[in-house]
């Protein structure tokens, strides 16, 4: 299907990729993973892509898991018909980036007929000037394999895959050229060339697949999807908005958003280490393990190359022990907290980064979560862990790839609701499975108001 470029005026609006703001995902199922909210905890998916995107980029660009615009099963036009709520209520959450990555329900819906090409050619181009329309920056991503086809016969999955390779090729060749849209491409990380181009692994759901089902990803392929967009966001936004090799830190007059961690840089070696731990701890840092009874945690200090510089890195090497294990780097004066004396007032937002390195020698970690407790006269809410339990499947934790990869963990920006409230406990903490090892390496955390 032939298109027409975009005139001056219809893309003027959105020439230029964001340097802020957050971004957000719509479409089907395939989005629906990046959400997850329960009562007490605002938890960012493992199994979403667009989490490990904004942690492989070093958090340029943020997503919010409570921001939720996927449904399963929908197909391009039903997407396109609830365009304009999801979009609006995207521009006033302070989204500046859609992630698009609908149309695999037009090639094998659950029920009724088959999209034309032509029609999912039509309809995406709509959806992509829709988000024109709103001001926002879209980022398509290309169908991705798929191993099941719902009522399809032999003859119509082969249609199918045909089809999804027009599209894509569709996708690059022609809406990518045009001004104002980035196509992402994971497929290279994702197909299985060698067996009808289905995913990586099948779809047995075994803890090496890329999917869970031969469709959805699994923690590793989320990952794989993670990484081919964060190496596009990294090209769009070179410039890290997180790392703040400066020890320079908060001031009520000078530096008002400044980090308001102690010691950010692990100098020093009089920090507290709890059962379990050994080795130097940092400074006004302290090492915990609220969980299991065994296992074991060495800490070094490093002197580590970061962009050219020398800085401090702190190294926890996790040894599992019978059971799971928890582990948690965080403040230690005042019993972990911050005061929030002079620093912030009710209803300033405040977020935690933590860039953190995993080596490759790591295996069997369940989670990595980055939280803050607002502390009144007892604790109260729980922020942001990222990477929960494989929730869309079953309640069993799937562990993260195991492999090298490097990003920042965060939490959700949270909103300082109680007047009473007089610290924020922020923290680092990582679960191992049982007999389980790791080794990860921290530096420069940031704990601070969001101007």
């Amino acid at each position: 299907m032939a298109t027409r470029p975009l005139t001056a005026r219809q893309g003027m609006r959105v020439s230029g990729f964001p340097q802020s703001g957050l971004m957000a995902g719509l479409g089907d199922s395939k989005i629906a993973r990046n959400t997850y909210t329960v009562s007490t905890d605002v938890t960012m998916s493992a199994q979403g892509m667009l989490t490990w995107a904004s942690v492989l980029c070093g958090q340029r660009l943020r997503t919010d898991p409570t921001l939720f615009y996927g449904y399963s099963g929908e197909k391009l036009s039903e997407i396109l018909a609830r365009a304009d709520t999801a979009m609006t209520d995207m521009v006033s959450k302070g989204v500046t980036v859609v992630v698009l990555q609908p149309g695999t329900n037009d090639l094998a819906p659950a029920s009724g007929a088959v999209t034309s090409l032509a029609d999912m050619q039509t309809t995406a181009l709509a959806l992509v000037q829709k988000a024109w329309q709103y001001g926002l920056y879209p980022i398509y991503l290309t169908l991705g394999p798929r191993a099941v086809w719902s009522n399809l016969d032999s003859t119509a999955q082969a249609v199918a895959r045909r089809k999804r390779n027009a599209f894509n090729r569709w996708l690059k060749g022609t809406l990518g050229r045009m001004r104002g849209i980035t196509i992402v491409d994971p497929n290279p990380y994702l197909t299985d060339v060698a067996n009808n181009d289905d995913p990586v692994g099948g779809s047995d759901g075994s803890l090496l697949d890329l999917t869970v089902d031969g469709l959805h990803e699994s923690v590793r392929g989320a990952y794989w999807e993670g990484l081919a967009l964060s190496d596009a966001i990294k090209k769009l936004m070179p410039i890290d908005p997180v790392r703040e090799l400066s020890a320079v830190g908060f001031d009520a007059t000078d530096n008002p958003y400044g980090n308001m961690f102690p010691n950010p840089h692990f100098l020093g070696t009089s920090g507290t280490v709890d059962t379990g731990g050994s080795g130097n701890m940092p400074t006004n840092w302290q090492l915990s393990r609220p969980t299991g009874s065994d296992g074991s945690c060495a800490l070094s200090i490093l002197d580590t190359v970061i962009g050219g510089a020398t800085r401090r890195t702190l190294q926890l090497t996790i040894t599992g022990g019978t059971g799971a294990t928890e582990w948690t780097v965080q403040p230690s004066a005042t019993f972990g907290s911050i005061a929030k004396s002079g620093k912030w007032a009710t209803g300033d937002k405040l977020i935690c980064d933590w860039p953190i390195e995993v080596d490759a020698s790591s295996e069997g970690i369940e989670w990595i979560s980055a939280r803050m407790v607002e502390q009144n006269a007892t604790p109260t809410t729980i922020q942001g862990v990222f990477g929960m339990a494989n929730q869309l499947v079953n309640s069993a934790y799937q562990p993260y790839p195991d492999q090298a990869w490097t990003g920042v963990v965060t939490t959700p920006q949270m909103v300082s609701m109680a007047a009473a409230a007089s610290a924020h406990r922020p923290r680092i903490g990582i679960r191992m499975k049982a007999s389980k090892n790791a080794v990860v390496r921290l530096y420069a955390p940031s704990f601070r108001r969001v101007a």
